[in-house]
């Protein structure tokens, strides 16, 4: 299976802030924390949500993919 990723503007504080948060009858669920404990007050630190190096934004900002 090929990689990819997701680039964000922000990276959300908490899990309820997160694009990855879903709710199903006012439960919610996170998609990436396959079957982990979610903390909605903050980001765990198993959250695969990673912040950029500068190298890795400018690279792409030069691509015209950022």
């Amino acid at each position: 299976m090929n990689r990819g990723f997701i680039v964000l503007d922000k990276i959300p504080n908490n899990c309820e802030d997160c694009p990855c948060c879903h709710t199903d009858n006012y439960d919610y669920y996170c998609k990436a924390s396959d079957g982990k404990d979610v903390d909605w007050e903050n980001r765990p630190t198993w959250c695969p949500i990673k912040e950029l190096s500068k190298e890795m934004e400018l690279q792409l900002f030069r691509e015209g993919k950022l």
